[in-house]
C-alpha cells in the first residue's frame, strides 16, 4: 500500500470517527433535552402545587369563616390545602430522589465535550488517536447520556 493510500485510509477513519461522534452528540442532545424537560415540569408542578396550598389557605384566613362556608367549608379548603402542599412535597422529593437537576448539568457537559471534539476533528490536523483517546473518556464518563433517546 503507497503513501496515497494510506491517507485516503486516514482521512476515511476520521470522517467515519466524526459521524460517530456527531450520532452520540445528537444522543446526548436528546438525552440533555429530555432531562430539562422533566426537571422544569417537576419544578413547575412543584411551585403550582405550593402556590395553590397557600392561596387556599391565605383566602379563607383573609375571607374568615363565611368564605369557607361559600367555598364549601373549611374542612373542604383545608383538605384541598394539604392535597396541593403534599403534591408539592412529593414533586419535590421525586425530582431530588432521581437527581434531575444533576442529571441535567452531567448530560450537559457531555454535549459540550462532544461539541468540543467534534470542532477539534473537523477543524484541526490532530492526531486521531488522541482524539479517541479522548472520546474514550467521554464514553466512560457519560454513557448513560449516549444510549437515551
Amino acid at each position: 500500500m503507497g503513501e496515497g493510500e494510506s491517507a485516503v485510509d486516514e482521512k476515511d477513519a476520521r470522517r467515519e470517527f466524526v459521524e460517530q461522534v456527531e450520532r452520540d452528540l445528537q444522543a446526548a442532545a436528546r438525552s440533555a433535552a429530555r432531562y430539562r424537560r422533566q426537571n422544569r415540569q417537576m419544578a413547575i408542578g412543584g411551585v403550582v402545587s405550593g402556590g395553590i396550598a397557600a392561596a387556599l389557605t391565605g383566602g379563607v384566613a383573609a375571607g374568615g369563616p363565611n368564605l369557607a362556608d361559600a367555598v364549601g367549608g373549611w374542612r373542604l379548603v383545608c383538605a384541598l390545602a394539604a392535597v396541593a402542599a403534599a403534591s408539592a412535597a412529593i414533586l419535590a422529593g421525586i425530582q431530588e430522589r432521581l437527581r434531575t437537576p444533576d442529571h441535567v448539568a452531567a448530560a450537559d457537559t457531555c454535549v459540550g465535550q462532544l461539541t468540543a471534539l467534534r470542532f477539534s476533528l473537523r477543524t484541526g490536523e490532530a492526531d486521531l488517536e488522541a482524539h479517541r483517546s479522548e472520546y474514550r473518556e467521554v464514553l466512560r464518563s457519560y454513557s448513560r447520556y449516549l444510549g437515551e433517546g
